[in-house]
C-alpha cells in the first residue's frame, strides 16, 4: 500500500501545480482527492504498530493540538467559504505529512517520490525558461497575475517558493542519498538549475530563502561529515567561509537585478519598501482587536481597511487582503495562542532534524535520513524565510510543500526503528492513523465539490482561443452555485451581469441584468458581509435604478467597511457622485431645499473624499466630480435666497480649470442679488454686483452644461445695460458688497 499511497501523493502534488497554484479554493478540487486517497492508503501502516519511533510523538501532539486549535478557530469564522479554504489547506499539509511519513519507509515508495519531483521540476523549468523570452506565457491558463518568470504559478514569488523546495529535496537526494553515481549526478545538476532558476524569478523573498536554505544545507553537509569522519569534511570546512561569501554574493546579485529589472533602481533601495511595514502596522492593530483567540479564517482581509488611514499608511490602491508574512497573518486570524503553537510546531521540528542529524548512524537505505533530512530542513528553512515576505502557504502547493518537508525533515533510519528509541507514549502511531482516516474522509467529499466546481469553471480560466462570452461566464457561474453557494460566486456573477446592465445584446435587456446584478449583490453579502466592494456596487446599481434610501444604507455600509481605503473602494467617491445626481434631479423637480441638503451632503463626503485620497480629486473623473457639486450647491443656495452661499459654491468652482463655467454662475447670481437689491431700493449696492456680474461675465470662456452662447449674450446685454442705466442715475457702487 505504501507504493499506491505515494504514487496518488505525487500525481496529487503535480496537479496542485499545475492546476491548483492559485488561491481560488475549487481549482484544487482533483489533487484534494488524490491527496484523500494517498492517505487513505497509507493508514493500515500506521494502525500495524502501536508505537512510533524516536521522539516522533512529540511532533505528533504539537501537530494535533495546533490543527485542533486551527481548525477550531477556522469553523467560527463569520464567512464560511474563507473558513473552508483554509481548513483545505490545513488538511493538505496535514495529509501530505502523514503520506511522507509512510512513504518513507520502503525504498520504491521513495524513489517515486523523488524521480516524479525531478519530472515536475523539469517542466516547471522549461515552462519558466519560455517565460523568460515572453513574460505574457502560460502553459494552463488564459492569463497570469504578473508579468515575471514563474513556471506553473501566477506569481513569481510563489513559483520561487516551489523552486527552492524541489531543488533542495533533490539535493538532498544527490549528495546524501543511496542513489547510483549516474542518479545522483542527474539529480544533483537538476537541483543546482532549480536554484539558479530563482534568480530569474526576481523574487527578492525567493532569492533571500534560497541563500537562507542553502545556508542550512551547508550546516547538515558539515555535521554529516564531522559525524561520518568524512575525507571531504575537513575540505569543506576550510572553504565554508568563500561558500558564504558566494553565497552573500547571490543575495546581493540577485536582489540588485531585482530591483533594476522590477522598478529600475539600485541595491540600496530594497529596503526601500514600506508598504510591507504599512500592512504589518495594520496587522498588529488587527491582532490587538483580538490578540489571544484571532479574529478567524482571513479576517485580515476586511479588519485592515477600517484600520488604514492615509495619513499613517499613506495612499494604496492596492487592496492588502493578506498580510505578506504567513506567521503575523496566523496571528492575525488564529490569535498569539494559535502563531505561537505554529511557531512552537516549526522550531520542534527543525530542532529535532539537527539532533538526527548530529546523532543518528547513517542508513544503508536508499530514502534513509541523511539526504531527506539535510533537502527537507534546508527547504523548510528556506519557505519558512520566504514565507515572511509572501503567502506562499495560502496556496495548495505551498500547504503541500509545507506537510512533505516537516515529515521528510524528521525522518529516521531503520536504525532508529529497532526499538532503542521507541516512544515513551505508546500508541502514537494509532493517533496518527486516526488524523489520517478523519483527514482522508474529510478531504475526499470536500474535494469532490471542488472538483465539480472545477469542472464547471475551469473552461473559462484555462488557455483558449475560444471566445467566452458574459453570458458563457453566468451559465458557468450558475453551475458552481448550484454546487455550492459563494460569496465569490455571486460576485463575479454580479459583475457579469453589472456589465450587461449598461448595454443592448440582444439576449437579455438592461433592466433585467441590473436587476439580476443586485440580487447577487444581495446574495453574496448574506455570504460575506464585510466585503465592501459588494456593498459599494449594490449601492451603485440601487442609485441608477432609482432606489435612492437602499442605496444611501449600502453607501454608508461601505464607508464603515472600507474605512480609510478610499484608493481601493472609492467609497467616498461613489458616495458624492450618488448625491450628485440626486441633488441634480430635485433640482429639475423644483425642490430647491431638499437639493440644498443633498449637495451639503456631497460636499461633505468630497471632503472625505480630500483626507482620504486627495489625488483622485486631480484625475478628469474627481474634477468633474468636484466642480459639479459646487455648482450644484451654488444653483441650490440661489434658489433659496442665499446668494451668498451660492457665491462662495460658485468660487470653489472655478478654483479648477474645468470648473470655468462657473464664472457664468456667478454672473448669474450676481445679477439676480442686484435685481433684488434695486427692488429693495438698494442701488449702490446693486451697482456693485452688477460690476463683478460683468467682470465674471467677460471670464465666462465655457459655459455650463445646458447653457447657450446667446443665453450668454442676452446676460451679457442685461448687465450691461442695468449698470448702464444705474450709472446714467449717477449712481455709485457701494465699496461693503462682496
Amino acid at each position: 500500500m505504501n507504493q499506491l499511497s505515494a504514487l496518488f501523493l505525487v500525481c496529487s502534488l503535480v496537479l496542485s501545480v499545475t492546476l491548483g497554484a492559485q488561491t481560488r479554493s475549487w481549482s484544487w478540487g482533483i489533487p484534494m482527492v488524490l491527496l484523500a486517497l494517498s492517505v487513505l492508503s497509507a493508514i493500515p501502516s500506521f494502525l500495524k504498530k502501536p508505537h512510533v519511533r524516536g521522539n516522533d510523538w512529540i511532533i505528533t501532539l504539537l501537530g494535533f493540538f495546533t490543527a485542533a486549535w486551527i481548525a477550531w478557530r477556522a469553523l467560527a469564522s463569520p464567512v464560511q467559504e474563507l473558513a473552508m479554504a483554509d481548513v483545505f489547506l490545513l488538511a493538505a499539509a496535514v495529509g501530505a505529512y502523514l503520506a511522507a511519513k509512510v512513504m518513507l519507509r520502503q525504498e520504491l515508495s521513495g524513489r517515486i517520490f523523488v524521480w516524479s519531483v525531478a519530472a515536475l521540476l523539469v517542466a516547471d523549468l522549461a515552462v519558466l525558461a519560455v517565460q523568460v523570452a515572453d513574460p505574457r506565457y502560460s502553459p494552463l491558463y488564459a492569463v497570469r497575475p504578473a508579468n515575471l518568470p514563474s513556471g506553473f504559478f501566477g506569481h513569481y514569488n510563489d513559483g520561487a517558493n516551489f523552486l527552492l523546495a524541489a531543488s533542495f529535496l533533490l539535493a538532498g537526494v544527490a549528495c546524501f542519498g543511496r542513489e547510483g553515481k549516474v542518479s545522483r549526478i542527474l539529480l544533483g545538476l537538476l537541483s543546482l538549475l532549480g536554484l539558479v532558476a530563482i534568480y530569474f524569478t526576481r523574487s527578492r523573498g525567493g532569492i533571500l530563502a534560497a541563500a537562507v536554505g542553502a545556508t542550512v544545507f551547508l550546516v547538515f553537509a558539515l555535521m554529516y561529515g564531522k559525524r561520518k569522519q568524512s575525507a571531504w569534511f575537513v575540505p569543506l570546512a576550510i572553504i565554508t567561509p568563500i561558500l558564504g561569501i558566494l553565497a552573500v554574493g547571490f543575495l546581493l546579485k540577485g536582489w540588485a537585478s531585482a530591483q533594476e529589472f522590477r522598478f529600475q533602481a539600485n541595491v540600496d533601495t530594497v529596503m526601500d519598501n514600506p508598504i510591507r511595514l504599512f500592512l504589518l502596522g495594520i496587522a498588529f492593530s488587527c491582532i490587538s482587536l483580538h490578540p489571544w483567540a484571532g479574529g478567524g479564517s482571513r479576517s485580515y482581509s476586511w479588519e485592515c481597511y477600517r484600520i488604514w488611514e492615509f495619513q499613517d499608511q499613506g495612499g494604496a490602491a492596492a487592496r492588502p487582503e493578506m498580510v505578506h508574512n504567513e506567521l503575523v497573518q496566523s496571528a492575525t486570524d488564529y490569535g498569539l495562542i494559535g502563531a505561537g503553537l505554529i511557531s512552537v510546531l516549526l522550531v520542534t521540528i527543525l530542532l529535532i532534524a539537527l539532533i538526527r542529524a548530529f546523532s543518528t548512524k547513517a542508513s544503508s537505505s536508499f530514502h534513509a535520513a541523511d539526504g531527506w533530512r539535510a533537502g527537507a530542513t534546508a527547504a523548510l528553512a528556506g519557505m519558512i524565510c520566504q514565507s515572511n515576505f509572501s503567502f506562499v502557504f495560502h496556496m495548495l502547493p505551498g500547504a503541500m510543500l509545507l506537510g512533505l518537508c516537516m515529515a521528510l525533515a524528521t525522518s529516521s533510519s531503520h536504525e532508529d526503528a529497532t526499538g532503542e528509541n521507541e516512544s515513551a507514549i505508546p500508541y502514537t502511531s494509532w493517533l496518527n492513523g486516526l488524523i489520517g482516516i478523519g483527514c482522508g474522509i474529510f478531504l475526499l467529499p470536500a474535494g469532490w465539490i471542488n472538483t465539480r466546481i472545477s469542472l464547471a469553471l475551469l473552461p473559462a480560466y484555462l488557455k483558449s482561443t475560444d471566445f467566452h462570452s458574459e453570458i458563457q461566464e453566468i451559465n458557468q457561474l450558475t453551475a458552481a452555485l448550484t454546487v455550492w453557494p459563494q460569496a465569490t460566486f455571486y460576485k463575479d456573477r454580479a459583475f457579469l451581469y453589472q456589465k450587461l446592465s449598461t448595454r443592448e445584446t440582444g439576449e437579455i435587456s438592461p433592466d433585467f441584468a441590473r436587476d439580476q446584478a443586485i440580487a447577487d449583490y444581495q446574495s453574496a453579502i448574506a455570504l460575506h458581509p464585510y466585503d465592501a466592494t459588494l456593498t459599494v456596487n449594490l449601492a451603485n446599481l440601487l442609485s441608477a435604478s432609482g432606489n435612492y434610501p437602499q442605496a444611501e444604507f449600502f453607501y454608508e455600509k461601505s464607508l464603515e467597511l472600507q474605512g480609510g481605503m478610499e484608493p481601493g473602494f472609492h467609497g467616498h467617491a461613489s458616495y458624492a457622485d450618488h448625491l450628485l445626481k440626486k441633488g441634480t434631479q430635485q433640482l429639475r423637480d423644483e425642490h430647491p431645499a431638499a437639493a440644498l441638503q443633498t449637495f451639503n451632503a456631497a460636499a461633505e463626503q468630497l471632503d472625505r473624499l480630500n483626507e482620504k485620497a486627495p489625488w483622485i480629486l486631480f484625475h478628469a473623473e474627481g474634477i468633474q466630480l468636484k466642480t459639479g457639486i459646487y455648482e450644484g450647491l451654488g444653483l441650490a443656495c440661489a434658489a433659496e435666497g442665499d446668494f451668498t452661499g451660492a457665491m462662495e459654491a460658485f468660487e470653489l468652482m472655478v478654483k479648477d480649470p474645468q470648473g470655468a463655467g462657473g464664472y457664468y454662475r456667478m454672473a448669474d447670481s450676481q445679477s439676480q442679488l442686484a435685481a433684488k437689491r434695486w427692488a429693495e431700493r438698494r442701488p449702490a449696492e446693486a451697482l456693485s454686483l452688477l460690476l463683478k456680474a460683468r467682470e465674471n461675465i467677460r471670464h465666462a470662456q465655457k459655459l455650463p452644461t445646458g447653457i447657450s452662447e446667446s443665453q450668454k449674450l442676452e446676460l451679457k446685454q442685461y448687465i450691461d445695460q442695468s449698470i448702464a442705466f444705474l450709472e446714467k442715475a449717477r449712481i455709485a457702487p457701494s465699496p461693503m458688497e462682496h
